[in-house]
């Protein structure tokens, strides 16, 4: 699940911001990387999708898979639809920025290409919160906005995502229908988040490698950060049928990011059937949803695209503003040369954790909207305390 906890966490891929009620709780990793616990439930539809056959849908996979990342054994596409609900689903909660919300991942499987370790890499994240969007955006997250409702069917659930607006264009759609199918190893893996979500930050662009990792954990009564489960929701995903419809052209749908697919002269719909029945899960899940983030390396990104067949030149999308600034600060005092990483909130949350060498760090704002910012930046040095400084930058401005 890709939710305001893996943002939060990914800022670095969906932590800290959960409100006060949820007692969202943070720390450090012992390799140097950043882990969040925040209690939620999700509600989620799931499927993993084979490739077509032939060699086009191969060759279209790999010219999508970036610098740093690899073909894996098996190439896939996995997606899902959630609904997070923090701390805890409630009667008549309306849909917000914060508590209620819908998003999902269209990804494709790869391996990370200094250790072969399998995982998957969103290509395209329809969200229906502005927060989560805009922090996303800042995580390399590749965020879409929408609109969207998760409802109870009479056999399952279902949800639909849009853009925005009178007239908006689908973009995502999933119905599940329960049913005594055989639902493959893979979905269940992918359900029960044994693998760890690759990135590029930012946003398909790069350079920097990024992953995030999910760990459901069952919610206790003791310390009181989760409600206990409903004895009637199922500790396991339900198989069934999942009904589902994909926008072709998911990247289009948001002027901002790199259109992946028009650029290789191809679409999602040269990798799978974008409308089609097959088997998938459902999962209500009460939990404390634990997120580990952290750099992998750099140089990743995209040396070139493929080119696409003669006479076909995608239009250019209506585009808006998106910061493309990168700042550089230097930590105040002397001791300040000590620190190797620095921590960053933006307007009082959690934003990102970045390297800093001899007292300086690079800030990339790529992807924040328009607007005006407060950063706060916070080194700790073993033995030597902390070294703070605040800064406020303006987005989309001329500099």
């Amino acid at each position: 699940m890709i939710g305001r906890s893996l943002i939060l966490a990914a800022l670095a891929l969906t932590a800290a911001a959960a409100p006060p009620t949820a007692h969202a709780q943070s720390g450090e990793t012992d390799s140097g990387g950043t882990e969040y616990r925040v209690p939620m439930e999700t509600k989620t539809i799931y499927t993993v999708l084979d490739l077509r056959a032939g060699d086009r849908a191969p060759a279209v996979y790999r010219a999508l898979i970036p610098r740093g990342y690899a073909m894996p054994a098996r190439p896939q596409v996995a997606l899902y639809l959630t609904e997070p609900n923090v701390p805890r689903a409630l009667p008549g909660q309306p849909y917000n920025d914060y508590s209620r919300w819908i998003e999902g991942p269209v990804a494709i499987k790869v391996a990370l290409a200094s250790t072969g370790e399998e995982g998957y890499f969103p290509l395209a994240m329809p969200v229906s919160s502005r927060f989560e969007y805009d922090l996303g955006r800042a995580a390399g997250l590749p965020k879409i906005l929408v609109e969207g409702a998760m409802q109870a069917t009479p056999d399952g659930a279902e949800v639909t995502t849009k853009t925005p607006g009178p007239g908006g264009r689908p973009a995502v759609r999933l119905r599940f229908h329960r049913a005594s199918v055989t639902v493959s190893d893979e979905a269940q893996r992918f359900a029960h988040n044994r693998y760890k979500l690759f990135a590029l930050l930012p946003a398909l662009r790069g350079p920097d490698l990024f992953f995030t990792k999910f760990t459901p954990e069952p919610v206790t009564p003791d310390g009181g950060t989760a409600p206990l489960p409903a004895p009637a929701l199922p500790s396991e995903p339900e198989p069934g049928m999942v009904d589902y419809e994909i926008e072709p052209d998911l990247d289009a749908l948001d002027g901002t990011l790199p259109d992946l697919f028009a650029l290789r002269g191809a679409s999602l719909a040269d990798l799978v059937e974008t409308r089609a029945m097959v088997p998938g899960l459902y999962w209500d899940l009460p939990q404390v949803l634990r997120l580990r983030s952290g750099d992998i390396g750099d140089g990743g990104g995209y040396d070139g695209v493929a080119p696409g067949p003669p006479g076909q030149t995608p239009a250019a999308p209506a585009r808006r503003c998106a910061s493309r600034r990168v700042v550089r600060i230097t930590l105040p005092g002397r001791r300040a040369r000590r620190a190797r990483h620095a921590r960053v909130r933006i307007d009082g949350r959690p934003f990102r954790r970045v390297r800093v060498r001899h007292g300086r760090l690079r800030l990339d704002l790529t992807g924040l909207p328009k607007g005006r910012f407060r950063f706060t930046v916070r080194a700790r040095i073993r033995g030597h305390g902390v070294v703070k400084t605040t800064r406020t930058y303006r987005t989309c401005a001329h500099h």
